[in-house]
Parts: C-alpha cells; structure tokens; sequence
C-alpha cells in the first residue's frame, strides 16, 4: 500500500510541475513579445535624456558667460510676449 501511495504522490507531482512549466512557458512567451517594444521605449527615453543633458550643459555654459540660451526657452517651452521687439540676443542672465 506504501508504494501506491508514493506512486501517488510522484503522479501529483510530476502534474504539478507540469501545470507550472506551461504557466512559465506562457510567461515567457508574453515576455518574448514584449521585449522589443520595451527596448524600444527605453532606448527612446535614453536618447531624449542625453540630448537633454547635451542640452542643460550648452545652457549652463551660456548663462556663465551671462548669455540667456534660445534652447532654455525651447526645453520648457517658454514665449516671450514682446516676440520679435525684444530679441533674446539682448536677454542677459542674472545669478550666475
């Protein structure tokens, strides 16, 4: 009787393990599929950040020289009211 019940219990084993290995083949087989479009979001993210960075330094370069970078005003999006009657060639920057 001992051996059945082993024999059992190595059954409902080996049933489980089977269960969990096509949970983990569907897992795996969802993440396969997701990859490429999280690389590629990532690698875009990245890209916008050093840009950003190239960016930030040309500005902080500028603004010691006491210039006032066109780019900072395009980073944040920024409009002057005067537009064209006040030129940020003229813009000096404070608090360097």
């Amino acid at each position: 009787m001992r051996i059945k019940e082993i024999l059992k219990h190595l059954a409902d084993n080996l049933l489980a393990f089977d269960d969990n290995l096509r949970k983990l083949k569907g897992k795996f087989i969802e993440l396969e599929r997701q990859v490429p479009e999280t690389v590629r979001i990532l690698s875009s993210i990245i890209t916008q950040f050093m840009i950003t960075k190239d960016n930030l330094i040309e500005i902080g370069r500028k603004w010691k020289r006491k210039i006032v970078s066109e780019t900072l005003l395009d980073m944040f999006n920024f409009t002057l009211e005067c537009n064209d009657h006040c030129p940020i060639e003229k813009a000096t920057a404070l608090y360097t």
